[in-house]
């Protein structure tokens, strides 16, 4: 009986070893979103996001609106937005959000194409989880 039971352990071991090994460790592909050109798109919306170290610049395809934000990254995946100047009108979606704000943006899959973010408010009761494109 002991053999048999050390024989489960074993397996049940060998198998938390792969679930736990099958996740993807983006980091390094997150690492390369720090800068470049990116498009963020929804319905007929196409804005245009400017990302340089610390700053950001987002542009609506077409328009006169812009945001431009202030980036702090957390680590290599994570990294907090505020709004330092908009003339941006908002979906009422994200409306809510004030200049005072500190938006919390994860990472979440890195492609060769698109990445894919969670982005969620300090204050707000904003959760948007959604795709960037990235310009090549």
């Amino acid at each position: 009986m002991i053999n048999k039971k050390n024989g489960i352990r074993f397996s049940l071991l060998v198998l938390v070893l792969l679930i736990f090994s099958c996740k993807k460790d983006i980091s390094k592909e997150c690492k390369q979103l720090k800068n470049g050109t990116f498009l963020w798109k929804h319905n007929k919306i196409v804005v245009s996001v400017d990302r340089k170290d610390s700053i950001q610049i987002e542009r609506k395809i077409g328009t006169n609106y812009y945001n431009k934000l202030s980036v702090h990254w957390i680590d290599d995946c994570h990294y907090e937005l505020r709004i330092l100047s908009s003339n941006f009108i908002a979906p009422d979606s994200i409306k809510k959000i004030r200049n005072n704000d500190i938006l919390t943006t994860e990472i979440l899959d890195v492609t060769n194409d698109y990445y894919i973010y969670e982005c969620t408010s300090k204050i707000s009761d904003i959760s948007i989880k959604d795709t960037m494109w990235i310009k090549k």
